[in-house]
């Protein structure tokens, strides 16, 4: 399981196809998140609306053609989160076809 959040906390970009495909990586939790490289604390926040590379996650789970589990992670918390996971996958769901249109 990769968690892209903890890997931003710990200083490891996953875009720029820097994913492998490994024979032991069957889930990813995708989540977008505002807190510094290096920070202990997460800032979760609707994917799309951070400032990790969503973009580049996809892009590299694409190329290495990963087969597996990508799950939301949505844990800003709030009154609705539906709302805010429904933003989230809309926005997914939006890059993707914009990147799968070109």
């Amino acid at each position: 399981c990769i968690d892209v959040g903890h890997c931003r906390r710990a200083g490891v970009d996953l875009g720029g196809g820097r994913i492998n495909k490994k024979k032991s990586l069957y889930d990813i939790h995708l989540k977008d998140s505002n807190a510094e490289k290096g920070s202990t604390k997460d800032i979760p926040t609707e994917v799309g609306r951070g400032t990790m590379d969503i973009k580049g996650i996809l892009t590299a789970l694409i190329e290495v053609k990963y087969p597996h589990i990508v799950a939301f992670e949505y844990e800003k918390g709030g009154k609705d989160v539906v709302k805010g996971l429904t933003e989230s996958v809309n926005y997914v769901r939006t890059l993707l076809a914009e990147m799968s249109a070109r």
